[in-house]
């Protein structure tokens, strides 16, 4: 079943989609018409849905040259940022697909 969403992009024209699996899995999605979503925190990275470093690092220069806050402050607006993303991450479903012209896999 598709649900359409408006606050997602639709790719304009044909695109390539990507996702490596073995064949009973992509036979599976091919009869089923569905496509299993994995909780963000059942993944084996302990970083999937997490906020990356150098985000981290942006957040601290703009709100120390914008607001003109102390690093007291900063390391509470980390804390309370990375809180927010572990709660997100454990309500968040994932299903890993690209769009890329060319194959990327390698061994």
């Amino acid at each position: 079943m598709i649900v359409e969403n408006d606050k997602l992009k639709h790719p304009h024209g044909r695109k390539k989609i990507w996702r490596y699996m073995d064949l009973p899995k992509f036979l599976d999605i091919v009869t089923s018409e569905d496509l299993y979503f994995s909780n963000c925190s059942a993944m084996s990275d302990q970083f999937e849905g997490m906020l990356p470093g150098d985000n981290l690092k942006q957040i601290k220069k703009d709100y120390i040259e914008k607001h003109n806050g102390s690093e007291l402050e900063y390391q509470d607006l980390v804390r309370e940022v990375l809180e927010l993303f572990e709660e997100v991450k454990y309500n968040s479903l994932v299903n890993c697909l690209i769009m890329i012209t060319i194959e990327s896999f390698t061994l």
